[in-house]
Parts: structure tokens; C-alpha cells; sequence
């Protein structure tokens, strides 16, 4: 965990699961949720499946709380229905026995976030949400877009100054 900042400062371009985390503006407690999910759906060892499978059940929060050491506030407020990846289908919740409730991510997701080719099907499923938007390239902040903009705009102004043929100057 100590590593994971200074790797990713870097590396040219941040790994999928962290643009799209950035996307959603998940706090840090919240990314170890999603990541935890993600793994869970993509994981191929028998070993980890077993282990993953015995912290799940009928107190899915206290599993997801011990695994990625989160408060219960934390949990809940990430399965909200309102939330962002909630609402374009990225995050599928269940509902379980009594209030609890079972939390995937969509097979789609994760093929995507893990670098694998995808369907016609699975990008239509995806189309218009932040993983769509990370897919295409499309991850700049609002901040860097207007750092790009501004730049493009100075080097247009000095484009033009430079093309632009000088005028002798009039005295009237």
C-alpha cells in the first residue's frame, strides 16, 4: 500500500481501475471496496475463490468491512442505489436475507477493467459510463481539460502572431 502512490506517479497513465475510481471521485476506503469486488469476479485460484467465498454470506457488510478493513458507514455508503456506478449498471446489488444485500460487479466491468477484449454487446452495456469514457481515452479532470485548453488557446494566439504579416506602423 505504502508503494501504490509513488508507482503510479510514475507510470505515463494510470491502470483502468484507478481512472475509473478517479471518475467516480471514490474516496479510499471506497476504491479498496470496488478493487475487492473486481477481484472477487475475476479470481481464477481456487485457493483465493475458497477464501473469498468463506468472508461472504449472510453478513456480506462485515465481510467487505474485514476484508478492506472499512466501517459499516463506509460500506453502506458505497452501495447506495443513488451512487454513480450504481445507477449505469457497473455495480449490481442483490438483495439478501433481512437488510442485506449481495454486491457484484457486472461481468462487463470487469472484462473491461482487466484489459479484455470486449463484445459488440458488452461496449453497448458499457456505453455511456465512466469505464466507457476511461476506455476511450477520454480521462482528463475538468482541471486538465482546462490546462489544455488554455494551452491550446496560447499557442493559437502565438501561431497567429507569428503567420500573421506586420503592419507598418502610421503616423498620422
Amino acid at each position: 500500500e505504502a508503494t501504490t502512490d509513488p508507482r503510479l506517479s510514475k507510470s505515463p497513465t494510470a491502470p483502468r481501475g484507478v481512472q475509473v475510481e478517479r471518475r467516480y471521485n471514490l474516496k479510499a476506503s471506497e476504491s479498496e471496496l470496488f478493487r475487492l469486488l473486481v477481484v472477487r469476479e475475476s479470481a481464477t485460484s481456487r485457493l483465493l475463490c475458497r477464501y473469498l467465498s468463506s468472508h461472504s454470506g449472510s453478513d456480506v457488510d462485515s465481510a467487505l468491512c474485514s476484508l478492506c478493513h472499512s466501517s459499516k458507514l463506509d460500506v453502506q455508503a458505497f452501495l447506495q442505489e443513488k451512487r454513480q456506478y450504481v445507477t449505469e449498471g457497473i455495480l449490481r446489488i442483490q438483495d439478501g436475507y433481512g437488510d442485506s444485500k449481495e454486491p457484484s460487479i457486472s461481468p462487463e466491468a470487469v472484462h473491461a477493467l482487466l484489459g479484455k477484449e470486449l463484445t459488440t454487446e458488452q461496449r453497448l452495456k458499457l456505453s455511456s459510463t465512466a469505464i466507457d469514457a476511461v476506455i476511450k481515452g477520454d480521462d482528463e479532470s475538468p482541471d486538465k481539460r482546462d490546462e489544455k485548453s488554455s494551452e491550446d488557446k496560447t499557442e493559437k494566439t502565438e501561431k497567429t502572431e507569428k503567420e500573421a504579416p506586420e503592419m507598418p506602423e502610421t503616423t498620422t
